[in-house]
């Protein structure tokens, strides 16, 4: 009887080690991303409080929406072509990336802000939200550039 409790113990535990392994594993799938999304949004605002760009392959979206009022701001969406999404993929650091919480900080607490950044592919998205303006400092150059792309956007459409 003993035994049969030793040997029920080590099947257990060899699950519990085979199911956490596949946990990390799944994580860290998204290394063969095909979107970089990024967005910042403000709780308490009036306006287009949620602006998003979404890039992938040669185009990137623009979009800005407002939480109340969508009459006077309606949804708005715009795209533009984007040739340096391969550039722009090499300077993620997945490793790091996979590693992050999901949400660093207080996001938006006392209307300061949100930002994310989101990498996904068909079948798995991954999400890192932080205070606005206080981006990881794995990230800050990568959140630098993500910035930059949504003002040119927001301007430009």
């Amino acid at each position: 009887m003993k035994s049969l409790s030793k040997c029920i113990f080590i099947i257990l535990f060899s699950s519990v080690l085979t199911l956490e392994s596949c946990k990390e594993k799944d994580s860290c799938i998204i290394s063969h991303f095909t979107t970089i999304s990024y967005g910042t949004s403000f709780g308490e605002c009036v306006g287009y409080c949620i602006k998003t760009i979404a890039i992938s392959d040669a185009t990137i979206n623009f979009q800005k929406t407002a939480h109340n009022d969508k009459s006077t701001y309606p949804d708005f969406d715009c795209d533009d072509s984007f040739p340096g999404f391969e550039t722009l993929k090499l300077e993620i650091d997945i490793a790091a990336f996979c590693s992050m919480e999901p949400v660093i900080g207080c996001p938006d607490c006392a209307d300061g802000g949100a930002e994310w950044v989101e990498i996904s592919n068909s079948t798995h998205a991954l999400r890192v939200t932080f205070e606005y303006n206080n981006a990881p400092e794995e990230f800050s150059s990568f959140i630098e550039n993500l910035r930059f792309y949504l003002q040119r956007m927001e301007a430009s459409c």
